[in-house]
């Protein structure tokens, strides 16, 4: 267990380190900077050795990579090693060229480690921004899905309800274009923030686990007033009612449900029921909070931002 404990330190030494002062602004979300974090690593884990380089873009991590990972079956294997020769954060890769002329982007993807692969910041933020913006690309022929999450606090935090305002954008593959996204963000009060959180997860499509398919995503900034374009059939009627509290039916007009599976704002899976069209959902376990539903239909992938309100 000795490799377990120093790789949280860095996690949690992640989600601190990253700050910036002043205004609301994403460091390096040009993704023009690329850190070598193989000493730094290597220094808290004592002498063992990582065979592979940990490059990772300045100012961002892949924390829920790396929780998957330490906590998985297979790492085990080298808890009593005196090496680690896999790649942690193979995944989370330097792309290039940029979405606007520059040099380098970054491409997300799930790999034979693990089938997801995410990119997390906090920053500090001392005002209240309309939205989060950037570009994507997708290149592929899978149904790989990317979730973009952005909580405003006034701390560090995970939690939704503990959120002062908060936005989300999902899509299932897309363009092999750079496409701008807007993620609008919605306050819940008054209360100041102080703390933004950014978090975008890749999640392989598991019908194609022999797939190279990957999201590119770049130029990230607060800001607002792009045109969108969305690669995901968003459908407001999916589920209702929506504020919801206790259950919620899936709506009649479906001619077939291969699948139905509802994210937390931080892509966790937090139910999977199995359920037919015009069907119940009990979500009564859900904290109250914003989540996102995504049904799939024969080749249709439908997307609904869902509200739970106690």
């Amino acid at each position: 267990m000795r490799a377990v404990v120093p790789f949280l330190f860095l996690l949690l030494f992640s989600f601190q380190s990253k700050q910036s002062f002043g205004q609301c602004e994403v460091i390096n979300g040009g993704f023009e900077t690329w850190v070598d974090m193989t000493d730094t690593f290597e220094a808290e884990l004592g002498d063992i050795v990582i065979t592979t380089p940990i490059i990772l873009p300045e100012g961002w991590f892949s924390a829920f990579r790396l929780i998957e990972i330490v906590f998985s079956d297979f790492f085990e294997d080298f808890l009593d090693a005196d090496t680690i020769d896999i790649d942690l954060f193979g995944g989370l890769e330097q792309y290039e060229p940029g979405a606007l002329g520059t040099d380098y982007a970054a491409k997300l993807t799930g790999d034979t480690i693990v089938s997801i692969t995410d990119m997390f910041q906090v920053t500090s933020c001392g005002e209240r921004p309309d939205a989060l913006t950037g570009y994507y690309k997708y290149e592929g022929d899978a149904n790989d899905s990317l979730l973009a999450t952005v909580m405003l606090a006034n701390s560090f935090t995970t939690e939704t309800d503990s959120a002062v305002g908060f936005g989300v954008f999902v899509t299932v593959g897309g363009s092999s274009e750079y496409t701008p996204f807007e993620i609008p963000i919605q306050y819940l009060s008054e209360e100041p923030v102080d703390t933004a959180i950014i978090l975008f997860i890749s999640t392989n499509d598991p019908t194609q686990a022999d797939s190279e398919s990957f999201f590119v995503i770049d130029e990230v900034s607060f800001g607002g007033n792009v045109p969108v374009t969305d690669y995901a059939d968003y459908d407001d009627h999916l589920f209702s009612p929506n504020p919801a509290v206790s259950t919620i039916q899936l709506s009649s007009d479906l001619d077939r449900v291969d699948q139905v599976e509802i994210y937390d704002l931080m892509g966790n899976l937090v139910l999977s029921p199995v359920v037919e069209w015009g069907g119940e959902v009990d979500i009564s376990s859900l904290p109250h909070g914003l989540y996102v539903t995504r049904v799939q239909s024969g080749d249709k992938n439908l997307v609904q931002k869902l509200i739970v309100a106690r």
